[in-house]
């Protein structure tokens, strides 16, 4: 499934003559982590960052002082808010994903979750057809179907 997700955004996101020889090796890294299956999500998360950096599309983490919680706007970058906004990222989260340092469950999950919605921005109103599978196979395995 997640090879599935991987090879749905490069065909999505980049142009078809358009070369990204460095993208390539972390393709292969992210290909050889899946069939290892020691720590998919992560290779996920770099594997994404890389995609993103290659496209031109990065964050930037130097804004997010410690001790304070940003939003992430896909046209502004990382906006300040309050803790108490649903939306709320903690900068120390955010900063260790800045480092590529997954090793806390909270920030493979922010980090999760910031590349979906940059994702989603990116690809505009195209659903990604991986993550509707995935998610349907997810649902039958919960209900015994």
């Amino acid at each position: 499934m997640c090879g599935l997700y991987v090879n749905e955004l490069l065909e999505r996101l980049l142009q078809n003559i358009d070369p990204h020889p460095r993208l390539y090796v972390y393709y292969q890294y992210v290909l050889n982590e899946l069939l290892d299956g020691s720590d998919i999500e992560v290779a996920l998360r770099v594997f994404e960052r890389q995609l993103l950096q290659q496209l031109g599309y990065d964050f930037d983490f130097s804004r997010c002082l410690p001790e304070r919680h940003y939003y992430y706007h896909p046209e502004q970058g990382f906006c300040q808010t309050s803790p108490m906004n649903k939306a709320a990222l903690p900068a120390e989260l955010l900063q260790a994903m800045g480092r590529e340092e997954y090793t806390q469950a909270a920030v493979r999950k922010v980090a999760k979750r910031l590349m979906r919605q940059v994702f989603d921005h990116l690809l505009g109103h195209q659903r990604l057809r991986s993550r509707e599978l995935f998610t349907k196979i997810n649902t039958q395995a919960g209900t015994g179907n």
